[in-house]
């Protein structure tokens, strides 16, 4: 009995043991993790600010000064001849904008809207009413040209495809200007075109947020046709004295730049000349042939573009037609004469002088120095 009892104790005593190591060890496990976890504050949700990347354009990112110049070159270089060089007209000062209007020709003319302030320019209109194939590729070479020096980057084939985009140049056919409408962006620029459905036709370029007559107020910053509202405004207010000074400015304009012109054609002709005195080679002679060519086309082109100009006096024009007519044939003298050497014969003899061609020159520059004293 004893025995039993003692059997018994020891039993509770190993049972209570145990159960006080279970205890511990679980307590220290709950410790343990209590101490390896980070105290859980209570936050409150944060927003966040969305930054936008969206910048506003409103301008063609280039100053008057520079498009003018840029576009000039342009013009000079890819369409010599065809008189579409931008002149700085009388202009209008406004708040929002300083703009001017050059007209190339009755039926071509050109808007330039530009900043006051960083002068940058916010955007052009093309105006046109062409009445014939001359005014229409004269418009279509405005256009190329406004493209390019807006549009550096573009190849030949991306200035065709930015066309194509509003409607021009359209593979399936001839374009109808009359009913055209369209527009697309580049560069931060939109180009738009619209026709009147007769005759006229209105070509845009300017920043991609300047508007076109949609922000429901004249005093607007940023409407194109606003700034053109304002400024008929002030032509209309001051008709007579700009319009004076207008003809008078394009006048002389026109005059020198067709002076200057056939004064440009004769020292080609003369260096021409004095390449044939060279002992050329049949292949040398053949390319200078081909230049010539290009000079005798040039020429017939610029006298085509004379022969519509209306800010000359009709007796001047004259006589830079004569001069022009003299020019194209001494550039075809010097042209026959570099064939027959590409051909291993002798040249005309009087091919250095231009012949009779020459005499004309002579005698229609002089009277043409005349008038302009």
């Amino acid at each position: 009995m004893k025995k039993l009892l003692l059997y018994c104790a020891i039993g509770i005593f190993l049972l209570c043991a145990i159960s006080a190591i279970l205890s511990f060890v679980i307590v220290s496990s709950m410790k343990h993790n209590a101490e390896q976890e980070p105290p859980q504050e209570s936050q409150e949700p944060t927003s966040t600010n969305v930054v936008s990347t969206y910048t506003a354009a409103y301008d063609i990112g280039v100053t008057e000064e520079s498009f003018r110049t840029s576009y000039n070159n342009f013009m000079d270089t890819e369409f010599s001849g065809m008189s579409l060089q931008l002149l700085k007209a009388p202009e209008y000062h406004g708040k929002n904008a300083n703009v001017y209007e050059h007209y190339f020709s009755d039926t071509l003319s050109l808007l330039v809207s530009y900043d006051p302030v960083s002068s940058k320019v916010k955007g052009v209109i093309l105006g046109a009413s062409p009445n014939n194939e001359l005014d229409a590729i004269n418009m279509i070479s405005v256009i190329m040209g406004l493209v390019s020096v807006t549009s550096p980057d573009l190849s030949a084939e991306g200035k065709r495809k930015l066309l194509q985009s509003i409607g021009m140049f359209r593979e399936e056919g001839h374009t109808n200007y009359r009913t055209i409408k369209g527009s697309t962006q580049h560069n931060n620029i939109t180009y738009a075109i619209k026709g009147n459905g007769s005759n006229g036709v209105t070509f845009f370029v300017c920043g991609k947020d300047v508007a076109f007559g949609g922000s429901g107020s004249v005093d607007s910053p940023h409407d194109l046709l606003a700034d053109l509202t304002y400024y008929l405004t002030w032509l209309k207010n001051n008709n007579t004295q700009n319009q004076a000074t207008l003809n008078i400015s394009n006048k002389n304009n026109t005059i020198d730049k067709y002076v200057q012109q056939a004064n440009s054609y004769n020292n080609r002709i003369v260096s021409l000349a004095n390449q044939c005195n060279q002992s050329l080679s049949r292949s040398q002679a053949s390319s200078l042939y081909y230049v010539a060519m290009d000079l005798f086309s040039e020429i017939g082109i610029t006298s085509i573009h004379l022969s519509g100009e209306a800010n000359i006096p009709p007796k001047l024009k004259d006589i830079l037609l004569c001069l022009f007519s003299a020019e194209s044939e001494r550039t075809r003298y010097l042209a026959n004469a570099l064939f027959a050497i590409s051909h291993g014969n002798n040249p005309l003899p009087d091919y250095e002088a231009g012949g009779r061609a020459k005499e004309m020159y002579d005698h229609y520059n002089s009277q043409l120095q005349a008038l302009l004293k």
